[in-house]
């Protein structure tokens, strides 16, 4: 385990890109954002889901399309926009089809957020403990993948 973190750190780069104008723009534009982010060093590239932007794994799926080695990551993918089973297969499912430049990161999002999305928000920690272990249990057919 120790080794395939300190590959992760590695592909990752001491320093990515979070970036909502990758949302915001369409994909020529961000095409060209990203090879410039490639040329200034950056590894790793993070984008945000939030109400109103591009659904997280689809839009990875444009970033990680768009590029050749940029390490693509959800900075954060909103645990309340889709169940666990769902969350789970979308990551792997990029990760199978891009190997070692997808980072699924996971979070709760903001009370007023979900409220938006007509949610309930619950205990952070109780809440993600409780979908991870819902995450490890869903079923996948496809290639086994890095987690």
């Amino acid at each position: 385990m120790d080794d395939r973190r300190t590959q992760l750190r590695a592909r990752l780069g001491r320093i990515g890109v979070w970036s909502f104008a990758l949302q915001a723009n369409s994909l020529p534009p961000v095409r060209d954002a990203l090879a410039s982010y490639e040329r200034q060093g950056y590894r790793s590239v993070w984008f945000p889901e939030s109400i109103g932007s591009k659904e997280a794994f689809a839009h990875a799926a444009l970033l990680l399309g768009a590029n050749e080695r940029l390490v693509v990551g959800t900075g954060i993918a909103n645990l309340y926009a889709r169940d666990a089973h769902a969350m789970a297969l979308g990551g792997r499912t990029l990760a199978e089809a891009y190997p070692g430049r997808f980072v699924l990161g996971i979070g709760v999002s903001h009370a007023p957020s979900v409220a938006t999305r007509g949610g309930v928000y619950g205990k952070p920690i109780e809440q993600m403990r409780a979908y991870l272990d819902a995450m490890d249990a869903a079923p996948w057919v496809g290639p086994e993948a890095d987690r």
